[in-house]
């Protein structure tokens, strides 16, 4: 288990803020990258035609490496080959060592034409699948000479990952609505209370409970007292499940899996 007093809560705010539309990835990846002492920061989205990249967000480095990469080097990633023969399971993370013998990684073409010449170094990251089946990679190389990932690093980093899968799939939820929930529905559905909907409407706007508060000039104690209500009303148990319940058309049964 990650060492709590190692773990950065602000920044797992910060990941829940993207679905909520109150942070972006670059800021969530820039942090992630600092914390982890990388040298660049990556969520690569990977298209269905082999070597073809969708969307990356990056943080450290000129963009112009990073378009390099996607317009040549993705297509020879090593990395991204062993995510899709499996060698990389899919929700873990892992460093570029315990995944490829450095000899054999340093004789290829994507290392001395790309990894070395930009200087990057031990490497560590995660990978998903998205709703559209398309690869999510978060990678975290540091800088030439730097010292490879411990057990320690790897843990930190998968309880970071795990929270970014899940606000992943929570961001695909909201985005799949055409049109804002239905509170009204939602709170007969649950039977909150009035003021348990403003609550509820305030947390979609802001997107964390203390801003939440300031727009409702109530008590941060107040509006958690709420929160808890609301999350026993509805079955859920944190403000990421709630928010997928909101948005979650009425007549869907299926579920997310947080």
């Amino acid at each position: 288990m990650p060492n709590p007093d190692r773990v950065d809560l602000e920044l797992i705010e910060l990941i829940y803020d993207i679905p909520l539309k109150a942070c972006d990835w670059d800021t969530v990846i820039a942090r992630l990258r600092h914390r982890m002492m990388a040298d660049a920061g990556t969520l690569v989205v990977y298209g269905r035609v082999p070597g073809s990249v969708s969307k990356i967000c990056l943080s450290g480095h000129d963009d112009a490496i990073w378009r390099d990469y996607a317009a040549h080097f993705a297509a020879i990633d090593p990395f991204r080959d062993a995510m899709e023969t499996g060698l990389i399971r899919p929700g873990s993370v892992t460093s570029d060592t315990r995944v490829l013998p450095r000899r054999q990684f340093e004789t290829g073409e994507y290392y001395n034409d790309f990894w070395r010449r930009n200087r990057l170094g031990y490497s560590a990251g995660g990978h998903a699948l998205d709703a559209q089946r398309n690869w999510v990679q978060v990678g975290l190389p540091r800088p030439l000479g730097a010292p490879d990932y411990t057990d320690q690093d790897l843990r930190e980093l998968g309880l970071y990952f795990r929270n970014i899968r899940r606000a992943l799939q929570l961001e695909r939820a909201i985005t799949k609505r055409d049109t804002l929930p239905d509170l009204d529905a939602f709170a007969v559905r649950h039977r909150l209370t009035p003021s348990e909907v403003k609550v509820v409407e305030a947390l979609i706007e802001t997107g964390s409970l203390p801003r939440a508060a300031v727009r409702l000039r109530r008590s941060h104690n107040t509006l958690r007292a709420h929160l808890r209500s609301i999350l026993d009303k509805t079955a859920t148990s944190n403000q990421v499940q709630l928010m997928t319940l909101v948005h979650r058309p009425a007549a869907s049964d299926d579920h997310l899996i947080l």
